[in-house]
Formats: C-alpha cells, sequence, structure tokens
C-alpha cells in the first residue's frame, strides 16, 4: 500500500504531518490493525448482520493478527490498547472469527478495557463484545469476565456514543432469563430508563429494545421498569420516535402490559399522551413488524377501557385492523384478531367492524389460522353474533358453522369453548339451526357435556337446548346422541 510504502522509504517521518521525528522512533505498520481493517472491506461494516464466512485466508489472517493484538490489550500503552480494540472491533464483525478470538483470550482483556480504558478505548471494548455477543457460545466467557456491571457503569457515564454499544452489547447478552436477570440485578434498568428521555436517537432505540428484553417473561423486571419511570417516556417514543424507535418503544409497552398493573398505565398514559393516532398510523404505513406491535398495543389499550376503545375506532383503526386479517403475518392476523376483538366488546364498534370486511377473514381464521388465532376468530365472531341478526347471517353465509363444528372436536379446550359460544349464538336465528345440524353439530356438542370445565359443559348444553327448541328432530337426533344421561349428571355437579 502507498502507506507501507512510504514507511519504507521514510522510517522517521510521520505520514500524516510529514514532520520528521526527533527521537530514535521508527514508525512502522499495525499490522494486526490493517488484516483486520482489509477483512473488514471485504465483508463490508454490517454491525446488525454478520457475515457467515468459509474463507479459509481470512480464518488464517486472523489467527495470525490475534496474539499481537491480545498481547497490547494486555501490557500494551493505553493508546495501543486503544488501537487493539479498534482492530478486535472490526475483527468480530465476522462471526467466523468469534471462536478464534475467544480461543485467543481476548475477552478479559477487552472488559478489563470497559473500566480502565480511555473514553475511546472502552467504546470500542464495548463495540467488540457486543459483536461477539451475537453468537451465544460467547456468552459464558463474557459473563465469567465479569462484563455486566462495567457495561452498565457506561450506560450512565460513558460516552453519548458508548452508551449506545454498552446498551447494545447488553441487549445482545440478554437472551436468557439467567441474563436478564444478572443484567437487572447490576442496577441497568434505572440508567435504560434515562436514556429514554436524555439519550441520542439512537441511544433511545438500543434503551427501548433492552427493556423491550428485559421485561420479556419477567414480572419483576415488569414491575421495576414501571417504577422506574419507563412508561412516560416509551409512550412519548410512539409519536415522537424514529421508525425502529416506535417499534420498540411499542414492543417494550406490550411486554409490559403482561402486568394487569402495568396494562392499567400504560392505558392512561396512551390516553393522556394522545398516542393513539401514532399507533393507529403504524398500522398502515409500517414495516410488518411494527404492525404487528402496533396491533399488540392497541389490543391492549382496548382491553376493559371503554373510553380506549371509542378513541380508537375514531381514530380509524378498524379498517387497517381488517386488512391485517387477510394480508399481515401470523402473528400479525392473531394480534389483528385480538383487538377487534376487545373492541367488539362495545356494541357501537360491532357494526363499524362487520362494514370493515371482518368477516370472511374472521372466518377463514377458523380453518386456517394457528390455534390461537382460531381462539381469537372464533370469540370476535362470537361478539359480532351477539346483538346483530344480520351479523350472524353474515357469519353463517360467510361458511363459519362447518369449521366451528370440526372446532368442537378438534380444536383446543379454549377453542371448543369459544366454537360452542359461538354456536350458541348463531342458534339465536332460526334460519341457522338447520344449518348447525346438518354439519354434524349434535354429536360433538353431546360429548362436550362430560368434558371437565363447567362454561364449555353450560354453552354445550346451551346450543343443544336451542336446537332441541321447536325442531323435534333435532330433539331425537339429541336423545340419540346419549345427551340425557350427561345433562341429569349437570343437575347435580353443574353450576
Amino acid at each position: 500500500s502507498a502507506l507501507e510504502e512510504h514507511l519504507r522509504g521514510h522510517p522517521y517521518v510521520d505520514p500524516l504531518t510529514n514532520q520528521r521525528s526527533r527521537s530514535k522512533l521508527v514508525f512502522t505498520p499495525n499490522r494486526g490493525l490493517k488484516t483486520a481493517i482489509e477483512m473488514w472491506l471485504r465483508q463490508g461494516d454490517d454491525e446488525d448482520h454478520r457475515t457467515k464466512r468459509n474463507d479459509r485466508r481470512d480464518a488464517a489472517e486472523a489467527a495470525a493478527a490475534l496474539p499481537p493484538l491480545v498481547a497490547k490489550l494486555t501490557s500494551g500503552t493505553a493508546e495501543k490498547k486503544e488501537e487493539a480494540a479498534a482492530a478486535l472491533q472490526l475483527l468480530a464483525f465476522d462471526s467466523a472469527n468469534d471462536a478464534a478470538i475467544r480461543a485467543a483470550g481476548a475477552i478479559p482483556p477487552l472488559v478489563a478495557l470497559l473500566t480502565s480504558g480511555t473514553a475511546p478505548a472502552k467504546e470500542k471494548a464495548a463495540a467488540a463484545l457486543r459483536s461477539l455477543a451475537v453468537d451465544a457460545e460467547n456468552h459464558a466467557a463474557i459473563l465469567a469476565a465479569g462484563a455486566i456491571p462495567p457495561l452498565v457503569t457506561m450506560l450512565t457515564s460513558g460516552t453519548d456514543d458508548g452508551k449506545v454499544k454498552a446498551a447494545a452489547a447488553l441487549q445482545n447478552l440478554a437472551c436468557s432469563s439467567e441474563n436478564k436477570a444478572a443484567i437487572a440485578a447490576a442496577g441497568a434498568i434505572p440508567p435504560l430508563v434515562a436514556l429514554l428521555t436524555s439519550g441520542s436517537a439512537e441511544a433511545k432505540e438500543k434503551a427501548a429494545g433492552m427493556l423491550r428484553d428485559v421485561a420479556c417473561d419477567n414480572s419483576e423486571n415488569q414491575t421495576a421498569i414501571a417504577a422506574a419511570g419507563a412508561i412516560p417516556p416509551l409512550v412519548a417514543m410512539l409519536t415522537s420516535g424514529t421508525d425502529d424507535g416506535k417499534v420498540k418503544a411499542a414492543a417494550a409497552l406490550q411486554n409490559l402490559a403482561c402486568s394487569s398493573e402495568n396494562k392499567t398505565a400504560i392505558a392512561a398514559a396512551i390516553a393522556v399522551a394522545d398516542a393513539i393516532p401514532p399507533l393507529v398510523a403504524l398500522l398502515t404505513s409500517g414495516s410488518a413488524e411494527a404492525k404487528e406491535k402496533a396491533a399488540g398495543m392497541l389490543r391492549d389499550v382496548a382491553f376493559d377501557n371503554p373510553e380506549n376503545k371509542t378513541a380508537i375506532a375514531a381514530a380509524g383503526a378498524i379498517p387497517p385492523l381488517v386488512t391485517m386479517l387477510a394480508s399481515g403475518t401470523d402473528d400479525g392476523k392473531v394480534k389483528a384478531a385480538a383487538a377487534l376483538l376487545n373492541l367488539t366488546v362495545s356494541p357501537e364498534n360491532q357494526a363499524t367492524v362487520a362494514a370493515a370486511g371482518a368477516i370472511p377473514p374472521l372466518v377463514a381464521m377458523l380453518t386456517s389460522g394457528t390455534d390461537d388465532g382460531k381462539v381469537k376468530a372464533a370469540t370476535a365472531l362470537a361478539n359480532l353474533a351477539l346483538r346483530s341478526p344480520d351479523n350472524r347471517t353474515a357469519i353463517a353465509a360467510a361458511g363459519a358453522i362447518p369449521p366451528l363444528v370440526t372446532l368442537l372436536t378438534s380444536g383446543s379446550a379454549k377453542a371448543k369453548e369459544r366454537a360452542a359460544e359461538t354456536l350458541k349464538r348463531l342458534a339465536y336465528n332460526a334460519s341457522i339451526k338447520t344449518a348447525i345440524t346438518a354439519a354434524g353439530a349434535i354429536p360433538p356438542l353431546v360429548a362436550l357435556l362430560s368434558v371437565s370445565g363447567n362454561k364449555v359443559r353450560y354453552l354445550a348444553a346451551g346450543v343443544l337446548r336451542d336446537l332441541a327448541s321447536d325442531n323435534s328432530e333435532n330433539r331425537t337426533a339429541t336423545v340419540a346422541a346419549g345427551a340425557i344421561p350427561p345433562l341429569v349428571a349437570m343437575l347435580t355437579s353443574g353450576t
């Protein structure tokens, strides 16, 4: 290279300033850094999607570069440690180097730099650990070296860039319940919450992502995050955050809403911040992931909150939620159905949901949806059928009865219950009773009279009662299917 050519011809001259050294110092190439830079240039600087390579030359070059780099990390000057950390940061972009970096013993001195290094060295060490932490095989070595406490300290005392890199490293480590607990125990939650307000846009994204992960399936962390004041700034990010920040904030709030106390606080904060319109906007303009998170948040915000149900409908959420039923991801369909389920608890929303075309895709989900999707679809259809003869007719016309009858036999326990409830409400229309009987509903309904769970037995008995009313053929079929003994038993053991 031109730099090497210069150093060979003028070993006492600084190639950057062109000044001659007064001492006997000789400028020589940093070959470890050169190797790392060359490898990085070949593969591209992609921190979030590290390459998977099987290039033997690259592996050999990395292996040769590592021992001197690790030596500098351990015993070099502050400047040399910074250079070595920078080189390891570049090498760590390629996941093929992970095992070699770990085997060379680089992780402990990288962790030590988080405490004793210069500010730039801390940033580079955190960045290298962030990349190494993508590989779960490195987690044990990183944790054993004691990385979590100094990374948490950087969230408060690091440079702006250092805070971002520390949050990213912690986020990559937070893939197991044990690591999440350790991160929370190290005091990460308050500084992460502080970053939601005072950090850069990127820092806010990383903090929201980290809080999302720490809150997942951990009720203690959910309580601690809410207590640290995270809900208002996360709600604010739904409006003012970057596109990625909005998604991560919505995901964090969704995980926090697993707690009923948090769900109430989140619903109140969203109402105060007028954050429902930006959530609705994500249903239309956001990425697939953004749409999923927005639908999930609207589902949670609408739950048991009549004012929010009204506000969500007024903000125009129903048409894009219906669109998601047909064209969303599997998870998006389930969340859209759940949001519509909660919205249709309010009678004033039922006509709007039906008019938006929700019935055909909900019926389709009874057959093609996930197990949870089938439950949500059946429940939403039951809500729509409750008060509206026209909706009952539309549900039957859309072909709902055969898949509902199938769910009585092959669905999950919850699906059987919801299918029975929907059929019970459809049977309010005399013209639909014949279709229910013709689809073979009586034998599986009789079978449900003997299962455990009072609610499903009550619902099955209610459907059989309605089918038998003013219909001698159905009465005969019900008796023939063996309904009398379990019905008599219910007189004693039922509610």
